[in-house]
């Protein structure tokens, strides 16, 4: 391959699908990033050249020109796809679309679409054979996803991706018709299947959940979005447990299980300070951990059945006996 070719599928890369677009000057620059000694009049002249042959667009209304695929256009081998490169953007697309930006995502379906017929192509590869190998399940009962609006996810999502207001006609669970919410978005969560949009609502600085599913429209505003001061959605996960059902305090949590959940808290420990010893009883263990005292872990609790006992709190341990007890009378 010569340096010209190689040359030519360089700047092909580094031309974005419309509606984004580069400049001569900006393909420039990337190529003397990758150290190709070209002038930016070559530039130019090859970008002349390869509109001609690869239909790119170009827009001269803008100033500097901008250079685009069309957004339609098909997919090809330029920018250099390899296998692996294919088999990321195909789980990408079968299992991680809910984490991407709507408008992100739209502007990847020919490149998803590519990276399928590659595989395709390739089925004996073991790249290809891979994704026919794994799959993701959830943890829980086959509940069916809530129903959300295409639309109103794609508002949502670029009004994040650009700090900007919200206007939403939200559906709370316990109301009879839709309310009006000015939101300022401050970050997008998923549990399961259900994404929540953390936000600000009119001068208000309370975060609160607004899940994806409730929400009958949605408006993006021109208006700047308002956002926490130091907000950080790791530290807000973790110290707040927001999404822990309601976050309470600490526990220290002492359980007495059977073998087979000894064996399980051993590859899943409930706490760094977890603590397994021998307890009383054949095939019976103590676990001792600290932890945060939600309803989270109420109802993992008592999905355990026998396999576990609650002895201290006494309070957690009254409350999971009774609703042991409720069940054993609903059988």
């Amino acid at each position: 391959m010569t340096q010209l070719v190689k040359r030519h599928l360089a700047m092909l890369r580094k031309i974005p699908r419309a509606p984004r677009k580069a400049t001569a000057a900006e393909v420039h620059q990337a190529l003397e990033g990758f150290g190709y000694k070209v002038t930016r009049r070559s530039v130019e002249r090859d970008l002349h050249t390869l509109e001609e042959a690869f239909k790119l667009a170009r827009d001269e209304r803008s100033r500097p020109t901008g250079w685009q695929w069309p957004a339609d256009a098909p997919g090809i081998n330029a920018p250099g796809m390899d296998l692996a490169e294919a088999l990321a953007l195909d789980l990408l697309g079968r299992h991680l679309q809910t984490l991407v930006p709507a408008p992100l995502l739209a502007s990847l379906q020919p490149r998803l679409a590519e990276a399928r017929a590659l595989l395709d192509l390739h089925r004996t590869a073991p790249g290809s054979r891979w994704r026919d190998r794994i799959a993701v399940i959830d943890a829980g009962p086959p509940l069916q996803p809530p129903v959300v609006d295409a639309g109103v996810v794609a508002t949502v999502h670029d009004a994040l991706l650009h700090g900007r207001q919200l206007e939403l006609d939200y559906h709370k669970v316990d109301a009879d018709q839709p309310q009006r919410y000015l939101a300022h978005p401050v970050a997008l969560v998923h549990q399961g299947p259900v994404g929540y949009l953390v936000a600000m609502l009119w001068n208000y600085d309370t975060l609160v959940h607004l899940a994806l599913h409730r929400m009958r429209a949605a408006t993006a505003l021109d208006e700047k979005a308002r956002q926490p001061k130091d907000f950080d959605l790791q530290r807000y996960l973790r110290e707040e447990a927001a999404f822990d059902l309601p976050a309470e305090r600490r526990i220290r949590l002492e359980l007495r299980v059977d073998d087979w959940l000894r064996r399980h808290l051993d590859e899943r420990r409930l706490a760094d300070d977890q603590r397994i010893t021998p307890g009383p009883g054949e095939g019976r263990w103590t676990v001792r951990a600290t932890v945060q005292d939600s309803e989270r872990l109420f109802w993992w609790l008592c999905s355990q059945g026998g396999k576990v006992e609650v002895v201290r709190p006494v309070g957690l341990r009254r409350r999971v006996a009774c609703e042991g007890a409720l069940f054993a009378g609903l059988r």
